[in-house]
């Protein structure tokens, strides 16, 4: 708005909500107590009201070195005593003549800080009136506002989360103690140059049914910043309960991740966020903006969750458990296990083993495999007495070591692919004898295959 410097008449820009007047005209530039305007009023027309510079003075036993900042109704300066540097907030002057109820708002943020004694609020230290300027002094929070930290630049996804968990649970801490700040937005959040956050100004917070102070019913003071205050809020302020600060913690949210304010039909926070900022971020702003109270997040502490929650690792692991599991109980636990076993295990090898056959590689019916025939055991079904039966001592123990009796043709079909290999077979078999039960069996070389000989027997060769 434009706005007449009260020493020359000019005519000076001034934004909504700018605390300081800087005149080209004249060169003044002084901090703005009020504008004096009203609806309906030619900007050109408005006036302002200056603002005494306590700079230097001594108030609370404390001197004031410089000017921190300004709010709707205070100024705050950084002073410091005999136990450090503090912050001290003092009332504005000219304000209106219902002095008692702005000295009401002071008592009332007083009192919420001194029942809030968490990091994530600023610790009250004193409060009272000096010399006609009421006065309070809290600890000094070195940093910035959250809305210096978004007029600096955007934000990351990680930072987001990080700031905004904080304010929630600042706020949620006054929740539980029975108070309803009504008043959230970036100016009232510090951010510190360690990353710590506080949330600050409770001058217009609702102190609950016990509280023993005056209620604001000014219309000349604003109660609360519009954007930031929710529709039932809008309507009547004292008859608002946790969920007027949900709604405002949802602007803020969108204002954190899109740089603007949820204005009319905005557009999803997905679409205009920082990296990583999906459609789980809109549906948090969408519940915490819902125009009916009942919809919103329950609480504050909902609110915290949810939104650390998109940045949580994704619990990926906890599926491929139990996947695993779920292996184990269909193949087994031998091939669960090779399954997803870690990339820096070797790859798994089979080996076949031609003397010791594993347990899995034999048939549960299989017949014992026998390296050596009785002379005097029963003979083998379906098959003579008398013929010559094939035994391949080198071959491993694959359920049977006896073969039935094989054909002419099969025989040297047999004999031309295991040539070699029984040739060796047979010399070791040839040089001896073995007995059992007292029964000899004597064992000859046929060609290049080995064949049991019952003593007294024709010779297979004549």
């Amino acid at each position: 708005m434009n706005v007449r410097c009260p020493t020359c008449g000019a005519v000076v820009a001034l934004a909504l909500g700018d605390t300081r007047l800087a005149c080209a005209a004249c060169g003044l530039a002084t901090p703005v107590s009020r504008v004096g305007t009203a609806p309906g009023t030619e900007a050109s027309a408005a006036m302002v009201a200056l603002e005494t510079d306590l700079t230097g003075a001594t108030l609370a036993g404390r001197t004031i070195i410089e000017r921190i900042g300004a709010g709707g109704m205070g100024t705050v300066y950084r002073a410091r005593g005999e136990s450090g540097e503090v912050a001290i907030k003092v009332l504005r002057p000219g304000l209106g003549t219902d002095r008692s109820a702005v000295l009401a708002r002071f008592a009332r943020e007083a009192e919420a800080l001194r029942r809030l004694e968490h990091q994530r609020v600023v610790r009250l230290l004193d409060h009272g009136e000096e010399g006609g300027v009421a006065y309070i002094v809290t600890e000094l929070v070195t940093g910035r506002d959250l809305a210096a930290t978004l007029a600096a630049g955007r934000m990351t996804l990680a930072e987001i989360v990080d700031v905004f968990g904080q304010v929630c649970d600042g706020v949620a801490v006054a929740h539980r103690a029975g108070i309803v700040h009504r008043d959230l937005k970036p100016a009232n959040i510090l951010v510190g140059a360690d990353g710590a956050v506080k949330v600050a100004d409770f001058g217009l917070a609702q102190l609950g049914p016990a509280a023993a102070l005056t209620t604001l019913t000014r219309t000349d003071v604003a109660m609360g910043t519009f954007h930031y205050l929710a529709p039932e809020q809008r309507k009547d302020a004292r008859a608002v309960d946790h969920r007027a600060d949900v709604w405002a913690l949802g602007v803020i949210l969108y204002e954190m991740l899109t740089g603007e304010l949820p204005l009319g039909s905005f557009a999803p926070a997905s679409t205009l966020g920082p990296p990583g900022c999906d459609r789980n971020a809109d549906a948090i702003v969408r519940r915490a903006l819902a125009p009916d109270p009942a919809e919103r997040f329950a609480s504050v502490d909902e609110v915290g969750r949810a939104v650390r929650a998109l940045i949580a690792p994704r619990a990926r692991s906890g599926r491929l458990i139990a996947i695993a599991a779920g292996l184990v109980l269909l193949v087994g636990t031998t091939g669960a296990v090779a399954m997803f076993s870690s990339e820096n295990d070797p790859p798994a090898t089979t080996v076949a083993t031609a003397t010791t056959p594993t347990l899995a590689s034999v048939p549960i019916d299989a017949p014992v495999a026998l390296d050596v025939i009785p002379i005097d055991a029963a003979p083998i079904e379906a098959a003579p007495i008398d013929a010559p039966v094939l035994i391949d001592a080198g071959a491993p123990n694959r359920g049977s070591a006896v073969a039935p009796p094989p054909t002419k043709a099969g025989q040297e079909t047999d004999a031309r692919k295991t040539e070699d290999r029984r040739r060796q077979d047979a010399g070791r078999q040839a040089e001896g004898a073995r007995q059992d039960q007292g029964g000899r069996q004597a064992y000859e070389a046929v060609g290049s295959a080995a064949r049991p000989v019952t003593p007294g027997a024709p010779d297979a060769r004549t």
